[in-house]
């Protein structure tokens, strides 16, 4: 008999044990761990009140008002004497009502005076965030968004276990992001940078309204901003590629092409799909000399995306540069296959096709040149050769006359245009 009263005694104090750290836990805002141990406890010890009491604590604090009264009433059932029991029940009993109560002030419309009744509310719950975040849903509604944002994450301190409290807060900075895009398309640069500064402060992790409002600084030449908020937005994602890729930019614009090729690098190395990048890096690798690599980056561009038109483009003019005039013509045209209105490439092909002595096929791309630029001098100048070995004086000392009328031509059209004279 003594045996069974000590191990009474025993499993008694086990038991309180238990839910005191389980308790302690609950007081340290750890509600996840609390919750898992509480539902340990109710199951093994179903028939204990408290631990049913304390898990109505728990639950409500991870915003189940349902939970919360449905443990609440399992242990009033298991002790019905029990005055704290019914006191705490009266008190999620009024939270109850009065929650109803506001969103039905809600949606009759009345939303100052559903906004005072949430007030209230918090007032009398300080620790419960469904109340602070169903506030900030009416703000929100009322796209009043830093009072909705201030009690979204009130809402978020108290219960971060809720996902859709914080996806709130990233909704607002994605929505002031798009309101800057809009903006951004208009080319009004300062007035997105706005949206955009506003977007990361409020979801300082939103890594794309970072790069966003460098992009707009990066079209307004002030690089040192947009360095900023691209190093900003990588300390949230460090392989954000299109940001890797804008510093590139940058340090290339700065003529730092080592510092850019680092940035290119690593905007690869983070998604070796993206093909700009890509470009960028052979772009830079050309700009160093380093001809091998460029080809080697603008192949791999093209084999990402076998229409991007600039890659071809360059990979022309660095076969050019090597003496390989036929594979430079061969990207020449695939680049103005796949952009009609790439008119220099049409210039550079004419030039090619010059020097190789086929002036028809020169004649054709110079002209296409001029249909989509007719001010393009150099292309004038090009047709202006073409056409004389074509035996077109009058048509070549046409196009030469348009050559000259740009400084940088006037010279070397002139001199043609003087020994065509010369020559009739």
């Amino acid at each position: 008999m003594k045996n069974k009263i000590l191990i009474t005694i025993f499993l008694s104090a086990l038991l309180c044990s238990n839910l005191d750290e389980i308790r302690s836990e609950y007081n340290n805002g750890l509600y996840d761990i609390a919750y898992k141990n509480i539902l340990d406890f109710i199951t093994t010890n179903n028939s204990d009140p408290n631990g049913f009491a304390l898990a109505s604590k728990i639950v409500l604090s991870l915003d189940s008002l349902g939970k919360s009264n449905e443990y609440l009433t399992k242990a009033i059932d298991l002790d019905k004497t029990n005055e704290d029991f019914r006191k705490q029940w009266q008190k999620l009993d009024s939270l109850r009502v009065s929650l109803k109560e506001a969103n039905r002030k809600l949606d009759s419309g009345l939303i100052s005076e559903a906004i005072i009744l949430y007030e209230s509310i918090i007032d009398k719950n300080p620790d419960l965030a469904m109340s602070y975040f169903r506030l900030g849903r009416i703000y929100y509604s009322e796209n009043n968004l830093d009072d909705a944002v201030y009690y979204f994450r009130k809402a978020v301190d108290i219960n971060p276990f809720n996902s859709i409290y914080n996806n709130y807060i990233t909704n607002i900075a994605k929505k002031l992001a798009k309101e800057g895009n809009d903006i951004y398309r208009r080319k009004d640069y300062d007035n997105a940078i706005t949206k955009y500064i506003q977007s990361t402060k409020i979801d300082p992790n939103y890594t794309e309204a970072f790069y966003r409002a460098s992009k707009a600084y990066y079209m307004l030449g002030d690089y040192e901003n947009a360095k900023w908020n691209l190093e900003s937005g990588l300390k949230s994602n460090s392989n954000h590629v299109q940001s890797l890729k804008l510093l590139g930019d940058i340090d290339s614009k700065e003529g730092n092409y080592e510092k850019a090729l680092d940035w290119y690098l690593k905007s690869v190395k983070a998604n070796s799909n993206y093909h700009i990048a890509h470009y960028a890096l052979g772009k830079t690798y050309y700009n160093l000399q380093n001809y091998t690599s460029a080809l080697s980056s603008l192949n791999n561009t093209i084999l990402i995306d076998p229409t991007y038109a600039k890659a071809y483009e360059l990979i022309g003019i660095i076969e050019k540069t090597n003496g390989n005039l036929e594979n430079a013509i061969t990207n020449f045209k695939l680049a103005v296959e796949y952009d009609e209105k790439a008119y220099v490439v049409n210039y550079r092909l004419a030039s090619v096709l010059n020097e190789i002595e086929n002036y028809s096929e020169a004649k054709k791309a110079a002209k296409a040149c001029i249909d989509i630029k007719r001010k393009y001098a150099a292309a004038w100048y090009e047709l202006g050769i073409s056409e004389k070995h074509l035996g077109n004086k009058a048509a070549s000392k046409i196009a030469f006359k348009e050559a000259s009328k740009d400084r940088k031509w006037k010279e070397s059209a002139l001199y043609e245009i003087k020994m065509l004279e010369k020559g009739s």
